[in-house]
């Protein structure tokens, strides 16, 4: 028998459909309140069912789908094919939310394999100790008493004392906290070789009772500074020198194991870490020489400087009592050049040369300007190329010659200078005033260079010599000469000075 609501075949005893459980009428029988159905099998038809369906019924009376007076009715037929097309519908439906929920499924699985672990190391390095020992760690990173250093504190209830394995040292809670402080140089070493230095450490909680438990271990990474090594002389790690011996002058800081070409110079080292050291340059070509400089706790820096002796076809070396200043206008150069040249100066020069047979020459220059001056010697010899060889000298006469050059820095001498200054370098002049500090440098190797108003309110720029600086606010009487304008500003270059008093 097939039910006239959804189409499925049941025995013909059956009194009700056993898909949708709708009541089914019997050939030839009235229910109460219920039109009579009757239908016409084909026996053959029947045999076969599904073909049953589709061409053996007839229909004799419409059916009603529901049971209210006002109900739609619907023929079988039609009920049978929509219904058909709603199973179809349902099972597409079904067909894509199952499809949905395994592609969920999916991406479900993916985002917990990929992310978990993240998720987890994430969350331990947030609780630190505490995901373990129920304690909470921070690392704070410090100065103290001038060092750098690094405090870890362990806050917690529960516990009395934490014992650090690496350090072999117990640390007491105090008012729930325990804390303890690391300087980073008794960490990273006297000698570290590494820029980065990872630091673990593994605390263990202990309870009043005795009872203990190890905790999540402490993590953070120290960056280790570098030595430093400034150079003064030579300023650049590529030179040239003409000497046979060349003085190399440079700045580590103190206490620094200082190697030069792996000899060992710490010792020249002075309270501020200056060094000067005399490099053998005779060789003409390159000459490499390397430093290395390493401060305790700090990582070792190495320069390498490369000084090259060009060659002379005609010798010239200067005697090592040659100095490179001189307090009088004056200017005795001695040396040894090859035996039959002759010497000569193309810069100034008082009286004639001399050479003996040995090579062993004496020149005399006169120095022209205060401050520097660059003396020019050549050495000639038939036969061979002329060799010029250039020496920096320094002329800063004493007081008593300096000062009688001296020209008052009144106003009417200060706008002349500002007007023609290019005819006045090396002028001398005498001021009085007050120094309001040292200026911004542009080489922060250089001396310092004091802004300075004279008595008049005009305001110039003075640069000490070395060893001879000035205080803010304090009157002086300055001996100086005319370097350069700096802008709108004369520099000079202060050779002497007298503190003022009062009185003065």
């Amino acid at each position: 028998m097939i039910c006239p609501h959804c189409g499925a075949w049941n025995k013909d005893h059956y009194p009700k459909c056993i898909k949708c459980g709708i009541p089914l009428k019997v050939i030839g029988i009235k229910a109460d309140n219920e039109a009579e159905i009757t239908r016409t099998y084909d026996l053959e038809e029947k045999k076969r069912r599904t073909a049953a369906v589709k061409a053996s019924v007839k229909l004799t009376q419409d059916i009603p789908i529901a049971e209210e007076d006002n109900a739609a009715k619907i023929p079988l037929s039609q009920s049978i094919q929509g219904m058909g097309r709603q199973r179809r519908k349902r099972r597409t439906i079904a067909a894509v939310k199952t499809g949905a929920l395994v592609l969920g499924v999916i991406l479900l699985c993916v985002f917990a394999v990929k992310l978990y672990p993240k998720l987890i190391k994430k969350g331990n390095e947030l609780s630190s100790a505490g995901s373990v020992a129920n304690v909470i760690s921070t690392v704070n990173q410090l100065t103290r008493n001038d060092l750098d250093a690094h405090e870890i504190v362990f806050r917690s209830d529960e516990y009395e004392s934490v014992y650090i394995k690496e350090l072999a040292k117990t640390y007491i809670f105090t008012a729930s906290e325990a804390r303890l402080l690391l300087y980073d140089a008794e960490i990273v070493g006297d000698a570290p070789t590494s820029s980065k230095v990872n630091v673990v450490l593994t605390p263990t909680f202990y309870k009043p009772s005795g009872t203990s438990i190890t905790g999540d271990p402490v993590k953070f990474t120290l960056n280790v500074p570098s030595s430093e090594i400034t150079l003064i002389s030579p300023s650049e790690e590529s030179s040239t020198t003409q000497k046979a011996l060349t003085t190399i002058t440079f700045t580590v800081n103190p206490g620094s194991t200082t190697m030069v070409n792996g000899q060992d110079v710490s010792d020249l080292a002075n309270k501020d870490g200056n060094i000067v050291y005399n490099l053998d340059t005779s060789r003409f070509g390159e000459n490499f020489v390397t430093i290395t400089s390493q401060e305790k706790g700090h990582t070792a820096k190495s320069i390498t400087l490369t000084i090259t002796r060009p060659y002379m076809d005609i010798l010239i070396e200067l005697d090592s009592t040659v100095a490179e200043s001189s307090t009088g206008s004056s200017f005795t150069i001695t040396g040894k050049t090859l035996p039959g040249a002759s010497i000569k100066l193309d810069t100034s020069q008082s009286g004639e040369a001399t050479v003996d047979t040995d090579g062993n020459f004496s020149v005399i220059a006169k120095l022209t300007k205060i401050g520097e001056n660059e003396i020019i010697i050549r050495a000639s010899m038939d036969g061979k190329q002329d060799t010029t060889y250039k020496l920096n000298v320094t002329y800063a006469p004493k007081l008593d010659e300096y000062s009688k050059q001296a020209w008052p820095l009144d106003s009417r001498n200060l706008n002349e200078l500002k007007s023609y200054w290019d005819n006045k370098v090396g002028k001398i002049y005498v001021g009085t005033g007050a120094s309001n500090g040292p200026i911004k440098a542009d080489d922060p190797t250089a001396l310092p260079i004091y802004d300075f108003t004279l008595e008049g309110g005009q305001s110039v720029y003075i640069q000490m010599v070395k060893g001879k600086p000035l205080t803010t606010g304090v009157k002086y009487k300055i001996f100086c000469d005319f370097d350069s304008m700096k802008g709108s500003t004369p520099l000079f270059i202060g050779r002497y000075y007298f503190e003022q008093t009062e009185e003065d």
